[in-house]
């Protein structure tokens, strides 16, 4: 029982550091976002016009999908 609880902890771990991660990307992505809303002239901002931020969002989103699903299955398949 002891090594079922400590798998836990660590997907759970796992879990939150990827989490809080992925919204630390997304507040720098929304501040970048702001930023070229305002009118500076900043090469990223040049860059990413058009589909690439909204592309890099929904790969950010997909790959925390994924991310919950194997912390799932880890935890799932460790238990038995």
């Amino acid at each position: 029982m002891k090594k079922g609880i400590n798998k836990f902890l660590v997907a759970s771990l796992v879990f939150f550091i990827a989490g809080f991660t992925l919204i630390f990307i997304f507040d720098s992505l929304n501040k970048l976002a702001e930023k070229c809303n305002k009118g500076e002239e900043l090469e990223i901002c040049k860059q990413m016009q058009g589909l690439s931020m909204s592309l890099i969002i929904i790969l950010l989103l997909i790959s925390g999908l994924i991310l919950v699903i194997n912390v799932v299955a880890y935890l799932l398949i460790s238990a038995q």
